[in-house]
């Protein structure tokens, strides 16, 4: 699950759609956030990082992310900060 309605979670990966912040071309990439994933077609494949540790509320488990994406027209790597995927 995640925290922001806009991502989205499947097949092992959490996806967005993006805007590079050099040539502002938008792209979609996806992060494995898990051991095993399948790529997803026409999206660049990016790196998610865990930023800030677990944050266990009590209830749920969350991990919050930096994300790398390489623009594919501009070849310039992005960073997106505090992306939030809920573990359980």
């Amino acid at each position: 699950m995640l925290i922001d309605d806009a991502l989205i979670q499947r097949n092992g990966t959490i996806s967005y759609m993006s805007t590079c912040i050099l040539c502002k071309k938008e792209f979609g990439w996806y992060a494995p956030v898990q051991k095993e994933f399948k790529s997803i077609d026409n999206t660049v494949k990016a790196e998610a990082v865990i930023s800030n540790g677990l944050i266990d509320s009590g209830k749920d488990l969350w991990a919050e992310f930096d994300i790398y994406a390489v623009c594919p027209a501009c070849g310039i790597k992005n960073q997106y900060h505090g992306i939030k995927y809920k573990i359980r």
